[in-house]
Formats: structure tokens, C-alpha cells, sequence
């Protein structure tokens, strides 16, 4: 009896003490697996791959070839700009500016004074402010001569020769370009007898301020100067047509002869155009473009904002804005 009482003991007892054994199993081996898959996540996360690394020599190469093809591209864009500013000096600008200087030097008489009496005496002649060259060269003659004798002149005269031609050359080209379709419905012969007489006519009358804007080239006097006759030029001019005061309207038409006669440097007058990509293509800017005005055309326009006018970047009359 006393052993079947140890024997129930016993199993009793382990009955009793083996839950806690399982709990201790189980809880060893949940460490285990938790152990086990921090050790997986921190393996696995130095394996995952480092992408800037990985890929070091095509970012590399990315950044050289995007350089490359700025300097490439910003190259072009030079030599667009720079065929623009070629164009205006070998087939717009009839001088160069050596030419330009040895012309007002040989013409050191050509005084305000004189500039001014030729410039009254040629609006107050004529009804129309207008006058062909021929009529404007013997006008000039006869009033220089009747101040200072015969030998009074312009003195290398061929050079304004040359700028007058380039000027009526191109005026005849837009006003051949306008006429083309008369032209082109005009058959035969009578096509060609028209073209022939209007290219031989010495006849073409063209503004009274378009010629004293040209004869300004050969006076030989300060920039200030220069600017306020040009100014009293305008007053003139809008005297005949019943306007007090100068607007804008009237200097930009006076810019526009200022860069026919070569009178703005070619740097200035060359623009973007809307064609960015895949290069940015450059024009030659016309008056309007120029003068820096954010008014009306029928705005005022007094001595200091005409000065203004002339002497800025985009208009940069005779090399002015480049002069500290």
C-alpha cells in the first residue's frame, strides 16, 4: 500500500509540475524564432542594395553629357546670334566705323550752327517735308554756299553717297515686295518695262528728316549736342505736321533712320526670337522694338527722355551706351 501511495504521489506530482516545463519550452524557443528573425532583418537589410552606389557611373555620366550639351547648345546659340551681327555689317551698314569718324573729321565746319540753318531752310522750302536726294544734295549746296562761299561743302560726300543708296535700296526692295502681286499679274514685257522704270527712277522723295538724319553722320560735334539737334529736328518736323511737342511715334520713326544710316551698333539691334529650341535663333530688331517705352506712341516726349532714349542699351545711339 505504502508503494502504490508513493507511486500516486509521484504522479501526481508529475501531473502537477509539467505544465510549467511547457511553458518554459515555449517560451525558450519564442525567443529563439524572435532572435532568429531580427538576425534575418538585419541580414536581409545589408544585403538590400545602396541604388545612388549601384549607379555612381551613369549619374556620372548623366551630369557630363547634360553639360556638354549645354555648351554645345549655348555654342550654337553664339554663332546664330553672331551670323545675325555679321549680316549687319557686311550687307546692312553701307560704313564701317573708321569710315564714319575720318567723315566727321573732314567735315570739322559742319557745325551745329550750320547743321541747324540747312535744317530750318529745307522745312521752311518745302510743302511736302519731303524731297528726293538729288533736290536735298543741291538744296544743301546752295545754302552752305551762300554762308561760307562755294568751297564750302560735305567734304566726302561719296560716304553719305553710299549710305543714301543702301537706304533707297531698301526702301525700293519693301516697296518692290509690296507691288509683287501687280507685278506677277502682269504678263510679258509690261512686267519687265515695270521694273526697269521703277529701279532706274532717281525721282523717289523721301522725308526731309530721313536726309538731315543722314547729314548727321558727317557732323563732327559732342554726343549732348548731337542729341539736342536731333531733338530740335524733331520740334521741326512736328511744327510742319501742327505738333507742338515730339512723341514717341516720331522717335521711333527717327531711330529707324538713325539704324538705316549706321548709326547704332550692330550688337544692339540683335534680338531672340520665339525659336528657343533646339537652338535659339536671333533677327534684326526693327524701331519699335528698340526705343524702350512701356506708353502710348502719342505720349510726349521732352529733351531728357529723349536723351534717355538714345543713350540705352537697346538703342545705344552712336556707341553711347558702352561709355562709362
Amino acid at each position: 500500500n505504502m508503494n502504490l501511495a508513493c507511486i500516486g504521489t509521484s504522479h501526481r506530482f508529475s501531473t502537477t509540475t509539467s505544465p510549467t516545463s511547457i511553458d518554459q519550452v515555449s517560451s525558450s524557443s519564442s525567443d529563439k524564432t524572435t532572435k532568429n528573425d531580427d538576425k534575418d532583418k538585419t541580414k536581409k537589410k545589408n544585403d538590400d542594395p545602396n541604388w545612388f552606389l549601384d549607379n555612381i557611373g551613369k549619374i556620372f555620366l548623366a551630369i557630363v553629357a547634360s553639360i556638354i550639351a549645354s555648351l554645345v547648345r549655348s555654342s550654337y546659340n553664339t554663332s546664330n546670334k553672331n551670323a545675325v551681327r555679321d549680316y549687319i555689317e557686311e550687307y546692312i551698314a553701307a560704313l564701317d566705323p573708321c569710315e564714319i569718324e575720318d567723315l566727321r573729321i573732314a567735315n570739322s565746319e559742319l557745325t551745329l550752327d550750320v547743321y541747324r540753318r540747312i535744317m530750318m531752310e529745307l522745312f521752311s522750302s518745302s510743302n511736302t517735308n519731303e524731297l528726293s536726294y538729288e533736290e536735298f544734295v543741291q538744296a544743301t549746296r546752295t545754302i552752305m554756299a551762300n554762308m561760307k562761299g562755294e568751297m564750302f561743302t560735305i567734304q566726302l560726300g561719296h560716304c553719305i553717297d553710299r549710305v543714301v543708296i543702301s537706304i533707297m535700296k531698301k526702301y525700293r526692295d519693301q516697296k518692290e515686295k509690296e507691288r509683287g502681286d501687280a507685278i506677277d499679274g502682269t504678263a510679258g514685257s509690261d512686267a519687265n518695262d515695270m521694273i526697269t522704270s521703277f529701279d532706274d527712277s532717281n525721282d523717289d522723295k523721301f522725308p526731309i528728316m530721313l536726309w538731315m538724319t543722314i547729314l548727321a553722320l558727317a557732323v563732327n560735334s559732342p554726343v549732348p549736342d548731337r542729341i539736342k539737334i536731333l531733338y530740335e529736328l524733331l520740334e521741326l518736323n512736328g511744327k510742319n505736321k501742327n505738333v507742338d511737342t515730339p512723341t514717341i511715334a516720331d522717335v521711333i520713326e527717327l531711330v529707324g533712320y538713325l539704324q538705316d544710316s549706321n548709326q547704332l551698333p550692330p550688337d544692339t539691334q540683335v534680338i531672340p526670337t520665339d525659336e528657343k529650341y533646339p537652338t535659339q535663333k536671333f533677327r534684326c530688331a526693327n524701331p519699335n522694338e528698340l526705343v524702350p517705352w512701356e506708353g502710348l506712341q502719342s505720349d510726349s516726349v521732352d529733351l531728357d527722355a529723349f536723351a534717355s532714349i538714345l543713350r540705352s542699351k537697346s538703342v545705344c545711339a552712336w556707341g553711347e551706351c558702352y561709355q562709362k
